[in-house]
């Protein structure tokens, strides 16, 4: 049983500290945004504790848009499936996430600005890349 917990908090570390990583969050960014002490992101990713119950890592999973049932199945909550294992998380994005905690702002709202911005910087990426074009003859 002992070897049973240590494994869950080594799995639930790893996953918490690659999906913070990923999202560029530093851990007293996370702890706030999850509602928990800076101090417990740490524990959490150095292996020294795991939660007990499904509130944090559902938390998590929402908050970062990852699958409910792997962020419970790493923490030991849950027997992991067998399925594909969900995509990495987007990197941390300020103005994505500007317009995704904005509570004013419907569902399908937030949607069409984030698309927006996401076509604004395509747009600005290709005219760089012909810029680079003109310049480098």
């Amino acid at each position: 049983m002992r070897k049973r917990d240590r494994d869950a908090r080594q799995t639930w570390a790893e996953y918490v500290a690659t999906v913070r990583r990923a999202t560029g969050m530093s851990r007293t960014e996370m702890a706030r945004r999850l509602g928990v002490a800076h101090s417990t992101v740490w524990r959490w990713e150095t292996g020294q504790q795991r939660p007990e119950t499904p509130d944090a890592p559902e938390a998590l999973a929402r908050l970062l848009g990852l699958d409910v049932d792997e962020a419970l199945a790493a923490a030991g909550l849950r027997q992991s499936g067998h399925g594909e294992p969900s995509p990495p998380p987007e990197p941390y994005d300020p103005e994505i996430e500007l317009v995704r905690t904005d509570d004013r702002l419907s569902p399908e709202t937030k949607e069409r600005i984030i698309a927006l911005i996401r076509r604004r910087r395509e747009q600005s990426l290709e005219e760089t890349r012909r810029m680079i074009e003109i310049l480098r003859d």
